[in-house]
């Protein structure tokens, strides 16, 4: 545990025990970069509270006011169906929780380990209960993350069918070099990043920490045992140079990316994406 993380980890500890005492909540978490243990100086603190059945807002307040929480916003199901949520500070410092019933959670465990369900919210579920510090709750609480332990086998089809797909990066690239369009170019550079990111996290069964798997990037790529040389350097190299190498770099990526696929599972048809990569945006230069 680094030194951003040693305070953040007492007050986590501190409002995580605020919320414990809500009859109705079953496990409490701290999560994060604060459960990881893996902080920095910019780090807010997450909690993670899972009830068996939603609490009132005299409850939800109480708590907020125990741990010494201020100037709290809290959300309303008219913002979300399935989360609660509060935000508060400290001296200015940012706290916020995601509250769900543990029921959703439940369900989270059946699609996503076991039915192989792509979906975002379930994934983060996984990864954060993975790898958060129970507070309360722990039996329930090391059941889930020894279910997060699990990766079925149609969830790596479905992320590696969703995410090799690369049609407008190949169209689009020799007409953004010759026009040096910048913004455009970052804009498909990103959106290709973000696709080489989830399809690696697919082959190596690492469920998403976040919805596009670029925040923390060096964490990110760090968990990852299966990828291409150099991945965060190159990603970071192909934003600062010019276009003409930035997309000779993602040419590059792209194609390591899919023969670790295919080393590492050549049961996957990747012969489905060559039609829609193979379209290039002709130039012309007389009338036809």
């Amino acid at each position: 545990m680094n030194k951003a993380t040693q305070w953040r980890f007492e007050l986590a500890q501190r409002i995580a025990s605020a919320y414990a005492a809500i009859p109705a909540a079953e496990v409490v978490m701290i999560a994060g970069s604060t459960g990881r243990g893996t902080a920095d100086r910019y780090s807010d603190i997450e909690i993670d509270v899972y009830y068996a059945a939603w609490p009132t807002l005299a409850e939800r307040q109480a708590a907020v006011a125990a741990c010494g929480g201020e100037s709290a916003e809290f959300s309303t199901f008219a913002e979300s169906e399935i989360e609660l949520a509060e935000s508060m500070f400290f001296n200015g410092f940012y706290v916020h929780t995601s509250t769900f019933l543990s029921q959703q959670m439940e369900q989270w465990v059946q699609r996503v380990t076991i039915d192989g369900d792509p979906d975002v919210e379930g994934q983060m579920r996984m990864n954060s209960v993975r790898n958060a510090v129970a507070v309360t709750g722990h039996e329930q609480a090391r059941r889930w993350q020894q279910a997060a332990q699990a990766y079925p086998d149609a969830l790596v089809e479905r992320m590696l069918t969703d995410n090799l797909d690369f049609e407008q990066f190949y169209y689009l690239a020799d007409m953004v070099v010759y026009r040096d369009d910048t913004l455009l170019l970052n804009k498909t550079l990103l959106q290709c990043a973000t696709q080489i990111l989830q399809a690696l996290h697919g082959l190596n069964r690492v469920y998403l920490p976040t919805p596009d798997a670029l925040k923390w990037m060096d964490e990110t790529i760090g968990v990852l045992a299966i990828k291409p040389e150099q991945l965060g350097c190159r990603l970071r190299q192909m934003f600062r140079v010019d276009s003409a190498e930035a997309v000779a770099i993602m040419r590059s990526l792209i194609g390591e990316t899919q023969t670790l696929i295919a080393q590492h599972l050549p049961q996957f048809d990747l012969s489905r994406f060559a039609a829609s990569n193979a379209q290039i945006r002709q130039p012309f230069d007389k009338m036809p």
